[in-house]
């Protein structure tokens, strides 16, 4: 079981993951709780919830995330499946570049992938074996479009809900959302997933065990998620026996990745996941930057991506 000694007692938790989508339609939301039995911890889904309403209104999935913020009362941390920020040598090319110019960023070319991916994709692929989808040439770009929307309206006060950003205090184990206040992390589901798998096997689990839990005719897939999810890490997240997004005795793939999202969620708030900070991630800048543009500055203006330690090559 996972320990959860740094973690007050008296605090409660709540994790609601977010798969995010470009339309209302085919977000996965999941609403879950932090338990304690003794010196251990799991992770209670208390609500799954398959995305609904119309075209570009999101207003729907807005007074549900609200309403469960609401309704407990607690500390609140968001993970959410999509990329938060844009690649800094996108932003740096088109703040004046002409029809017709070369790309140069600061005078100099600069590959595809530097110019389309941000650091995070670029150091996951790398470590984590798992190449996200380039949000600055990419359909994934609607996708964070929608995600930032969404963030920017479920204040009721209007005010901007920001990122968790502590990486040494969340290294200690200690919680960094504090009482009243809703914090949102970035978070990929594929790669809570693939953790999960490994955890049983000790290496790292190919991607052919759960290639088809998206497609309708993926229930056996999808049952095997659900029983590992049950299983592993002696963290067991309960898919309710009602939902209100179909069979309830079938979540779709929506639903599974919005539980994987509150996964992750706990992962970071344990101290599991690597932060920007992490060294691997400060020697994988290329080019290297000056001290002022650290791995942590390019990850506030590009975001980042918490994945489970276990997934670099030093933990398999």
């Amino acid at each position: 079981m996972a320990q959860v000694s740094a973690f007050d007692r008296s605090q409660r938790m709540t994790i609601i993951g977010i798969d995010c989508a470009a339309q209302p339609t085919n977000f996965g939301l999941a609403c879950a709780h932090v338990e304690r039995f003794g010196e251990n911890c799991c992770l209670r889904v208390s609500e799954v919830v398959r995305g609904h309403g119309k075209d570009n209104d999101f207003s729907e999935i807005v007074a549900i995330i609200r309403g469960w913020i609401e309704e407990d009362s607690a500390p609140t941390l968001l993970a959410l499946d999509a990329p938060l920020g844009w690649p800094c040598n996108l932003g740096k090319l088109l703040s004046d570049h002409q029809a017709g110019r070369p790309p140069l960023v600061n005078g100099r070319r600069v590959s595809g992938h530097d110019l389309f991916r941000r650091h995070t994709d670029r150091f996951v692929a790398e470590f984590a074996r798992k190449t996200p989808m380039d949000v600055g040439a990419n359909t994934i770009a609607r996708v964070a479009r929608s995600a930032l929307e969404l963030l920017s309206k479920i204040k009721s006060d209007g005010d901007a809900i920001p990122l968790a950003w502590n990486p040494e205090t969340v290294k200690a184990g200690h919680v960094t959302v504090k009482a009243g206040h809703v914090h949102a992390i970035e978070v990929y589901p594929d790669l809570t997933l693939r953790q999960l798998f490994a955890a049983e096997s000790g290496a790292p689990s190919s991607r052919m065990e759960w290639t088809g839990y998206k497609k309708p005719k993926g229930k056996e897939d999808r049952k095997k998620i659900v029983e590992r999810l049950f299983r592993s890490h002696g963290i067991k997240p309960r898919i309710p026996p009602r939902t209100k997004q179909g069979n309830p005795d079938d979540p779709n793939g929506d639903c599974i990745d919005a539980v994987l999202c509150a996964l992750e969620g706990l992962h970071f708030l344990m101290g599991k996941s690597v932060a920007p900070d992490h060294d691997l991630s400060t020697k994988f800048l290329d080019p290297p930057g000056p001290p002022a543009a650290n791995a942590l500055d390019i990850a506030r203006h590009e975001g980042w991506i918490w994945f489970h330690q276990d997934l670099l090559p030093e933990n398999r």
